[in-house]
């Protein structure tokens, strides 16, 4: 009970102050005596009210000490529950970034289509400006063939003049011939049936030039390109003769040879341009020597290799000019721009051409400065 605790807690103090002031008046355990003791007991031994007078206060202090304990209390829970919303704040935080690090990835992966996508108008844009480039040069080559045309249609509308004055020429001929009949002897009749029998001739043959002229003027609206400039060489080649003259010369010969040249540059250059190898080679004479002192075996080796290995090649040939040195032998010079997918360029070239078999095949290529 209190008593007992109370009785035990003074014999504690007493036993504690006995042991304390024997210990400062340097006497030894044994010879403290019993009385001694007790003395000491009874001095010590405190009036109950300070007892509880210090309990009380000590309770006071427990009390603070709770109370400050549950204030601390609080506030730790406080702040547990801040740190709650804290991490749970986190908890979002950390899913939304998870999030944008799922929508960066998907837009990487969208980056690289649109990436892809672009390279592919890139090249279409790019296939345009080709076509585009294409077009203007065709636009380009029609209008020099409407001005070219345009010539060719005046020239023939003179023709057409001459031709009527030829017929003119011919119907007084024939009227002087019917008056001279009745009047002249046969010797001066005869000889004005000769005369006016080459007149008619020399009307047959104006008459296929006319043939000619048309034919070409037609050729030209249709065609385009190296076929086209070549066909005008027909009307170009002896500007020096004119029409009335001619009229007196072999004209649908001189007319084929021009035509058969013709074929032989134009299947030269579409053999080329088509990558043909063997049409290519083949336009060649076997008498024909390369230049830089190339045996015909390198040299067709070399051909080869340089027309398989572009994507591909256009051939355009301008300016051309033929001349004929007798009867199987032409000389060919035009300006020559060669394109590709890996080079270009445009040179003068002369090239000769001669008759081997009924063919017309290349014996001398050269580039002209």
């Amino acid at each position: 009970n209190y008593a007992t605790a109370y009785s035990n807690l003074g014999d504690i103090y007493a036993k504690a102050a006995s042991r304390a002031y024997n210990k400062a008046l340097g006497l030894e355990e044994s010879k403290v005596t019993n009385e001694e003791k007790l003395l000491l007991l009874d001095e010590l031994i405190l009036p109950e009210t300070e007892l509880i007078k210090s309990l009380e206060q000590e309770n006071l202090e427990l009390k603070k000490v709770v109370k400050d304990s549950e204030v601390s209390l609080q506030e730790k829970n406080r702040m547990i529950t801040i740190k709650d919303r804290q991490l749970a704040k986190l908890g979002e935080t950390q899913r939304s970034i998870q999030k944008l690090i799922q929508e960066k990835v998907e837009l990487n992966v969208k980056t690289k289509d649109l990436k892809s996508t672009l390279d592919e108008v890139m090249y279409s844009l790019s296939l345009k400006d080709q076509q585009l480039a294409k077009l203007e040069s065709t636009q380009k080559s029609l209008e020099s063939l409407t001005e070219e045309n345009k010539v060719l249609k005046s020239k023939l509308s003179q023709t057409e003049g001459s031709l009527g004055e030829l017929n003119r020429s011919l119907l007084l001929k024939d009227e002087q011939l019917a008056k001279l009949d009745k009047s002249l002897d046969k010797t001066m009749s005869n000889d004005l049936k000769k005369e006016n029998n080459e007149l008619k001739n020399k009307v047959k043959e104006t008459e296929l030039l006319i043939q000619e002229l048309k034919k070409s003027v037609t050729f030209r609206k249709q065609g385009s390109g190296t076929d086209s400039q070549i066909a005008d060489t027909a009307i170009k080649e002896e500007k020096s003769v004119s029409l009335d003259e001619k009229a007196t010369i072999d004209a649908p010969k001189q007319l084929d040879r021009v035509k058969a040249v013709t074929d032989a540059i134009t299947q030269w250059t579409n053999s080329w341009s088509s990558k043909d190898v063997n049409g290519y080679i083949e336009s060649y004479a076997p008498e024909f020597k390369p230049s830089k002192g190339l045996s015909r075996n390198a040299w067709e080796k070399g051909r080869k290799k340089r027309l398989s290995s572009p994507t591909f090649i256009k051939i355009t040939l301008s300016n051309i000019s033929i001349n004929f040195r007798g009867e199987n032998l032409a000389k060919v010079s035009f300006e020559q721009e060669y394109q590709s997918d890996t080079y270009r360029d445009t040179v003068n070239k002369e090239i000769t051409l001669k008759m081997i078999d009924n063919e017309w095949l290349i014996t001398r290529e050269r580039v002209r400065q």
